[in-house]
């Protein structure tokens, strides 16, 4: 990682040691493993071509680090070169909201009390370390949930008794799917509703973020609150709330309700979630 600009003369000497008869061992052992070497860059211009120049910078760029470590060691012409630079680490931030936020919070720009959290992070917690168990009824309203919130400006109200797999259900329909439109790296996760999030939803909109709001114990009135901004035009964010409250939500917002387990599902669950007591 560089934040400095670097000229020809800094690229050629980048990958070698100060001798200059040396690669420096990162680069050795990528060689080695026929593997990737990647410098990141923060100020290098790898857009513009040089004056005169019809070949882009960034394949200039290129072709001066294969020639300073091909010099040493011709085994480059069997690795995999490259640079980042400013647009395209800046692509990737705005493609990962969590990421992007991360970045802000970093920097100072984010507020101290944000309240969510990644999919890794929501994994994390107990009500999700039991195996899964699945019926028919589950499947079909995972399914229900997951395409509605493949689109942005949709809406899911997910309602039901406690213990019945609220969470459970939204954290699988948003970690199943095929790769090429997995929601997981766009999801923000809250365990509860605080009245900060309305500001972070709204700067969601405000940096034209593509994310999937997940808030869990979502009472009915912050739910219309939230689901408001999430309909604006302008918005690109798709969202599901979960609570214990059969309060009807707004009728532009689609309501789930999960039921009861049948027999054979909960004959499944009961040695999953529960440990015979050890008497002492």
């Amino acid at each position: 990682m560089k934040a400095e600009k670097l000229s020809d003369a800094k690229l050629r000497s980048e990958p070698v040691e100060a001798s200059g008869k040396r690669l420096k061992p990162a680069v050795a052992e990528v060689l080695a493993r026929k593997g990737v070497y990647i410098i990141v860059t923060s100020k290098t211009n790898l857009t513009t071509p040089k004056p005169g120049s019809k070949v882009s910078r960034l394949t200039q760029v290129r072709h001066l680090l294969r020639t300073a470590i091909r010099k040493i060691d011709e085994r480059v012409d069997h690795a995999h070169l490259d640079v980042y630079g400013p647009v395209k680490i800046a692509g990737w931030v705005n493609t990962h909201p969590m990421v992007a936020v991360w970045m802000k919070q970093l920097l100072g720009l984010a507020s101290a009390d944000f309240a969510f959290q990644t999919m890794d992070d929501w994994s994390n917690y107990r009500d999700l370390s039991n195996s899964l168990v699945s019926w028919p009824s589950f499947t079909g309203q995972l399914d229900a949930i997951q395409q509605s919130l493949l689109k942005p400006r949709e809406v899911v109200r997910l309602l039901g008794h406690a213990g019945l797999g609220k969470s459970r259900l939204a954290f699988e329909a948003l970690r199943s799917g095929d790769t090429d439109c997995s929601l997981t790296p766009i999801v923000a996760y809250a365990r509860k509703y605080s009245p900060s999030l309305i500001h972070q939803v709204r700067d969601f909109i405000q940096n034209r973020r593509r994310v999937v709001l997940v808030v869990d114990d979502c009472p009915p009135s912050s739910h219309r609150e939230l689901s408001q901004e999430v309909h604006r035009t302008d918005s690109l964010l798709s969202m599901i709330t979960l609570d214990l409250d059969f309060d009807k939500p707004p009728p532009e917002d689609q309501e789930i309700v999960i039921e009861a387990a049948p027999n054979e599902a909960i004959k499944e669950l009961a040695p999953v979630v529960w440990t015979a007591p050890r008497w002492i």
